[in-house]
């Protein structure tokens, strides 16, 4: 049990310099030891829902480019793109963005969304998330999504409906007939990454569209001996997103307390 009169002005007397000099050290060190205690036991869940889940974004590659003005945009921290709108004369481009739930999973997109607010969007399927996007050529220039679901992101990926703003129908299914995409493939993610933000390329018309990724934070508890004997535990390191890290325990000694 740690003395606290150490700190009540009246014992000082009973004690010397020295004396009260030591207990002090004493105390200290005592102090030290049940703060170092408490510091190597628990479990660690991360990340935590509150913090950014997602990590730096980059820019995708395009496959089709051109035109005197560039931009880039991204959705809302922690939000990826699950809908695109898209003309290629007169140009429209429009992205549509939904936040990753705790779980980091997704939210089915609402009855009226789908029937009347987006309704001419091209719409990942419920509970998925892009991690593409892709070009072809039926019927005028149209774009679609690759989407896959969150977490994971492992899934076979689904192409949405290809939507051109300038056509009708504006949506259409990709036809049997489409073998090739305009620009010679599909835009994606590194495995595993969500599709964030977007770039645009443009001029008197849209000239090329490409994704913005991120990949989900995973992160790392690491151990230090500190000077002292034996040997720390390994690094522990997030394998999935979301993943329990429970905090390893062991024992050493520090000379010189």
């Amino acid at each position: 049990m740690l003395n606290w009169r150490l700190f009540d002005l009246t014992s000082f007397t009973r004690y010397s310099r020295i004396e009260i000099k030591q207990r002090i050290s004493k105390s200290l060190v005592y102090l030290f030891l049940l703060s170092s205690l408490v510091s190597i036991s628990g479990v660690a869940n991360a990340p935590k829902a509150e913090a950014g889940v997602l990590g730096t974004i980059y820019n995708v590659t395009p496959r089709l480019s051109g035109g005197d003005t560039y931009s880039e945009g991204a959705c809302a921290t922690d939000s990826v793109v699950v809908g695109l709108n898209m003309g290629w004369s007169p140009r429209t481009n429009a992205f549509l963005c939904a936040p990753l739930n705790a779980d980091l999973t997704i939210s089915p997109l609402s009855t009226t969304w789908r029937t009347s607010t987006y309704v001419n969007y091209a719409l990942c399927p419920d509970g998925m998330s892009a991690s593409g996007l892709a070009f072809i050529n039926s019927n005028g220039i149209r774009a679609a999504l690759i989407c896959q679901t969150p977490p994971g992101m492992s899934d076979t990926a689904v192409e949405t409906q290809y939507v051109s703003a300038n056509n009708t129908p504006r949506l259409i299914d990709k036809p049997v007939s489409v073998t090739t995409y305009l620009g010679g493939g599909t835009m994606n993610c590194n495995a595993g990454d969500l599709m964030v933000g977007w770039r645009v390329w443009s001029g008197a018309w849209l000239d090329g569209l490409a994704p913005r990724c991120a990949p989900y934070q995973k992160f790392n508890i690491s151990y230090n001996v500190n000077g002292g004997s034996g040997t720390a535990p390994s690094t522990q390191t997030q394998s999935t997103p979301n993943e329990s890290l429970t905090v390893a325990t062991y024992s050493g000694t520090r000379a010189g307390y």
